[in-house]
């Protein structure tokens, strides 16, 4: 009996293990001005998210991002047409919403890589990148 205990314990763990790593998501966690040279090369043209509320978002956001907000009723259908994309930019201000963004997209099982902007716009600023008011569409 004892020696039945064992294997099935060693069962469960070897699953469990195994699991992790079929569900593992490719997280990059970078600064912004890592993310300022990827979306300086020509041939870039990946998605980026900012998962901040619409009032920040348009009161100045990095140039061609798409407003998500990350606390909205309708956050998992608005990722939903994301998920076929290569690779997804995440940012926002401080960290929590973009974390609620790339949770989402786990447990909608993205497959594609996730590069997470940890700084955020604030780290852009910081760094006196451009950033884009669509209001009157002028650079600051």
């Amino acid at each position: 009996m004892n020696r039945f205990i064992s294997y099935r314990k060693s069962f469960f763990f070897v699953f469990i293990f195994s699991f992790q790593f079929i569900n593992a998501q490719d997280i990059d966690t970078v600064k912004s001005d890592y993310v300022y040279s990827v979306l300086s090369l020509n041939n870039f043209n990946e998605t980026i998210i900012d998962g901040r509320d619409s009032t920040m978002f348009y009161s100045g956001h990095i140039k061609n991002a798409v407003f998500i907000d990350a606390f909205s009723q309708d956050l998992n259908k608005s990722l939903q047409k994301y998920l076929t994309e290569d690779t997804l930019i995440i940012y926002c201000t401080n960290n929590r919403r973009s974390e609620i963004i790339i949770e989402n997209l786990k447990l909608l099982n993205y497959k594609g890589l996730i590069i997470y902007m940890q700084d955020g716009l604030n780290g852009w600023k910081k760094n006196e990148f451009d950033i884009i008011i669509p209001l009157n569409n002028m650079k600051k």
